[in-house]
């Protein structure tokens, strides 16, 4: 099993609870390949049962469309292909601009 991260947008969590079995999956957005998907690529990964409360609830304050970091292992699934498990999620936070005004060269401070 093999563990990445890696950044999304944010598409929603669909949790899912039937005779005491928890079940939830994240679905996020990843860029097209314009061969067979455009605008957004949307993928989903089963959330670990661990920590399914946790990041459903962290989930409840993230925007759509807002950027996440994911944190998932990658199994063996059926015929080969990789089964994403998402372990983490964290908003990524963009990076603040200050808005600062330069005053002039030669401008003196004044004294308050």
């Amino acid at each position: 099993m093999a563990r990445a991260t890696a950044n999304f947008a944010f598409l929603g969590i669909q949790k899912t609870e039937f005779d005491n079995v928890k079940n939830a999956r994240l679905f996020v957005g990843d860029e097209p390949d314009n061969k067979t998907d455009v605008g957004l690529s949307v993928l989903s990964m089963v959330i670990h049962d661990d920590v399914i409360d946790e990041l459903f609830s962290l989930g409840a304050g993230i925007d759509p469309l807002e950027q996440i970091e994911v944190t998932f292992d990658i199994d063996r699934g059926s015929k080969n292909a990789g089964k994403m498990i998402a372990l983490a999620l964290n908003p990524v936070k963009k990076p603040s601009v200050s808005h600062v005004s330069a005053k002039p060269a030669g401008t003196p401070a004044k004294p308050e």
